[in-house]
Order: C-alpha cells, then structure tokens, then sequence
C-alpha cells in the first residue's frame, strides 16, 4: 500500500486552526486519496512513541507522496515542504481561495479550495485531487528536482547491514526466526528455495502462522525457465539436473503445504528470471545475489530495513515476478493464464 504524508497546521485542540486542518483533512484529502487506496499519515496521527520531528521527517522521506497544506502561512509547513522537495518526494499543495502562492512554489501541483457544502457535495476538490494523483500513477511517483540542476539529497541508509557470507548468518533458529517474528507477511523467493524445505518443522510453522493471519508466499524459478540452464555453473558441484529435480520436488512439496491454507501461496517463474535469493518479513529484507561461479553459502548477504531503498526495491522485483507468472498451484503445466 502506497503512504502519503499530509504535512499541514495542526494548532492546538478545539482551535480554529485544527478545525479548518481537520476538516480539509476529512473532506477534502482523505476522501480522494481513498479512491486510491493510500494510506494517510499526519504528525499528530503518528502512533510511534519518540522524538516527533525526527518522526516527521522519516514519514516525509519514506512516503510515496506529500499533501501540503499551505493556508496559515505556518513557518513549520513551509519548512516541512523543503525537506520533502529535498528528498524529491511528490508534492501536491492545497491552499484556501483568496491566498497567493508565493514565488518560489507557484509551479508545483496545486489545488485551491473553499469548505463550502456545494463544493463538498460536488467533490469539486476531490476530483482534483484525484486528476492528480492519476498523472503521478502514470509515472509511478517519480519526479523531478523542483530546483533545476539540483542532485537531491543522498540518502543514507542506515537500514542497510552487510552481513558476509550466507552461511555465517547464524544458526537454523536465526533463520526461523524471520518467520516467527513477523505478523503481516513472509515472502520468499529463490531459484529452487530448498533450504527452506529442509528447514526443521517449516510445514508446521508456516501452516500455524497461517492460521494466525500471516501472509505468506514463496517464489522459485520454473524447471522449464530457459534461463535456468544460462545460471548454473556446474563447477561449482550443482548440475542443471539436479537444480530441475530440486524445483520440481519443492514446488510440490510447497504446493501441498498452500493447500492447507488460503493464506499460502506458491508461484514459479517461467516468464522473467529470478537473480536472487531474498526473504521478506514485516521489518526486513534479506538479500542474496545470484553468482554464477559461486556456491549458496560463499554467497555475500545484506539485511534491509523496512524502509530502506533496497527493501522496495526487491519488493518491487517480487511482485513483478509474481504478477506476471500466473500459474496457480492446481494447474501444474507450463501453459499460464
């Protein structure tokens, strides 16, 4: 789900400032951004214990677009909207009628509006709102400097750990705990995920986690996948044959764990190639590249925070993959929806 931030005047309890925020906020941003499904943060609105600035900040750099309300002419917006044009983060201003825009932003995205009941009724900002979000989709939220000639901001990202060789992360029970520790998802993907199949107990944990809502999914190249057999280096001790052979028993071992629950699903990748190994829960990503001299365990790994660059990046290439390999788990041909 995308995120936006809505960086507006908030002013205190019962004051004409929080009225006006909040009702720009309920009847004017949420409704259009509800058409898109995007989940809406606001400071006061931040449940997270801590620092609220540095909260505020987060949420800017990590949101996939920013709503700007520039009436009050509050000096903490008006910063706020510089830190997001920094981290080049879409930004869409919405500033009550009668109010001039000053000099420097007057080419951004704009909406002037008025709480007025007709305008409410005809959605008259909504819609605009919405014809603007439409023109981001189309370029999936990426944007240009608003400063011509300017290289945005670096992001450092503290979130990233390298954490050596594959086989140094640690014991089984470090690995399990990737799975045990996460509520909402638990992804894999891989070219034949067999360490995970020999993995001590894997059907019950998953099936149990399951059965408590964790949604999980698990993502392997295809035996038929031309170019399986362009990535195995047969050097390395691992024959184009035995990798076929791995994904076939794993796929069916895999297929037969989904079965048992609605919350398990299991795909191959004919269409596309699998370069990696990565494991995703709630917090973090773990990434393994795929490198064809070397063997599974030599193989460098990072860790990803949430987020962090890499983890939607690798989030990204997960869900292309998925989507565009159709084959369900009952249907066991190379012919895809």
């Amino acid at each position: 789900m995308r995120k936006a931030f809505v960086i507006s005047p908030i002013g205190e309890e019962g004051s004409e400032i929080r009225q006006h925020a909040d009702d720009v906020f309920d009847f004017i941003i949420e409704p259009a951004l509800k058409v898109f499904n995007i989940e809406l943060i606001r400071s006061d609105k931040i449940p997270e214990t801590g620092k609220i600035s540095s909260q505020i900040y987060n949420s800017i750099r990590t949101s996939d677009l920013c709503i700007v309300v520039l009436s009050f002419d509050n000096p903490n917006v008006f910063y706020e909207l510089a830190v997001a044009q920094c981290a080049v983060r879409p930004v869409v201003i919405l500033i009550e009628e009668g109010h001039k825009l000053p000099f420097d932003i007057k080419d951004e995205r704009s909406v002037f509006y008025d709480l007025k009941a007709r305008s409410y009724v005809e959605k008259k900002y909504i819609n605009a709102i919405i014809e603007i979000i439409k023109n981001l989709e189309d370029n999936d939220y990426k944007v240009e400097p608003s400063i011509p000639g300017f290289k945005p901001l670096e992001e450092k990202d503290i979130a990233l750990d390298f954490l050596g060789q594959t086989q140094t992360f640690g014991s089984h029970d470090d690995w399990s705990d990737i799975y045990k520790s996460t509520e909402e998802k638990f992804y894999l993907m891989g070219i034949t995920l067999d360490a995970w199949r020999r993995g001590k107990d894997f059907e019950k944990h998953m099936i149990d986690k399951a059965s408590n809502g964790l949604k999980i999914k698990m993502l392997m190249m295809h035996e038929e996948n031309p170019a399986l057999l362009q990535m195995i280096y047969e050097k390395t001790g691992v024959s184009v044959e035995k990798v076929r052979s791995d994904i076939k028993f794993n796929f069916k071992t895999f297929s037969e764990i989904a079965e048992k629950s609605d919350n398990i699903e299991v795909k191959r990748v004919l269409y596309g190639t699998i370069k990696c190994t990565a494991v995703f829960n709630d917090y973090f990503a773990l990434y393994m590249p795929h490198l064809y001299s070397q063997k599974g365990g030599y193989i460098p790994l990072w860790k990803a925070g949430e987020n962090s660059y890499l983890y939607k990046l690798l989030m990204e290439e997960f869900e292309t993959l998925w989507n565009i390999n159709n084959q369900t788990i009952s249907d066991n041909s190379t012919d895809f929806l």
